[in-house]
């Protein structure tokens, strides 16, 4: 296991923190997609697998959406369940694969080889870039139920 240190500054109260994300890598995942990396984060919404989250100044994640800058900056996808103020585990490389997308895109499966990015709904991905705020690039369905990993940097001002 892999422990990365980052020093998380809240620009309104400039309190300053230590926030240590454990980074877990395996070399290889079948199907194809990289590695597969997680972190774990205490967070500040309620989060089902599969939704997009943003790392807060605090370390905390929150529920990403497109409409925000702050927001855009997709750190991962949850991979678990986790209720406000517990840690979630969320994933920001490889594969995901889940039964059901509903919760995330609106219908129980990916549509296979489409590209999915943020959608303005917190929590939420589209198959259709939104037309105002940030484009943001999550990945592409490799099959109904996978969608491979691929977050962009930096969310593309509209």
């Amino acid at each position: 296991m892999t422990n990365l240190r980052l020093l998380a500054i809240d620009v309104d109260t400039n309190v300053r923190e230590f926030i240590t994300l454990n980074l877990d890598a395996s070399p290889e995942v079948p199907g194809g997609g990289g590695s597969i990396s997680t972190a774990d984060a205490e967070t500040d919404s309620v989060c089902f697998s599969g939704q997009p989250l943003y790392l807060k100044a605090n370390g905390h994640v929150a529920l990403a959406q497109a409409d925000n800058a702050l927001e855009a900056q997709v750190c991962g996808l949850c991979v678990t369940a986790a209720a406000i103020g517990f840690s979630a585990t969320y994933q920001f490389g490889a594969v995901l694969e889940l039964s059901n997308w509903t919760a995330i895109v609106g219908t129980s499966s990916l549509v296979v080889g489409q590209i999915y990015f943020l959608g303005l709904t917190p929590g939420t991905l589209t198959t259709t870039p939104p037309i105002a705020g940030f484009v943001v690039s999550i990945g592409q369905a490799l099959t109904t139920q996978k969608l491979r990993i691929d977050l962009e940097s930096l969310p593309f001002q509209l």
